[in-house]
C-alpha cells in the first residue's frame, strides 16, 4: 500500500457514522490493507516488459537473420 493512502482513507471515511455504514467502512479499510494480489500484478508487468523486449529484438534481428540465410544460400549455390 502506498504511503499516505491510509491517511487519505481515514480522512475520507469518517463520514460513515451509522452502524450499517460502519461495516462498509471496515470492509473498505481492510481491503486497502490487503496486498495479496500485488505480487501477481508485478509478475504480469515484468512478463509484459520481457515480451515487449523480445518483440523489439526480433524485429531488429529480422534483417540480420535474413542476410545470413541469403549469404549462406548464395555461397551454397556458387559452390555447386
Amino acid at each position: 500500500m502506498r504511503p499516505g493512502t491510509l491517511a487519505l482513507m481515514e480522512i475520507a471515511l469518517p463520514m460513515f457514522r451509522s452502524r450499517s455504514l460502519h461495516a462498509l467502512r471496515s470492509a473498505v479499510v481492510s481491503f486497502a490493507h490487503e496486498d495479496g494480489g500485488q505480487d501477481l500484478i508485478e509478475y504480469a508487468l515484468i512478463a509484459a516488459c520481457i515480451a515487449l523486449g523480445v518483440v523489439a529484438a526480433s524485429q531488429s534481428l529480422t534483417g540480420t537473420i535474413a542476410s545470413v540465410f541469403s549469404k549462406t544460400g548464395s555461397t551454397m549455390n556458387s559452390t555447386v
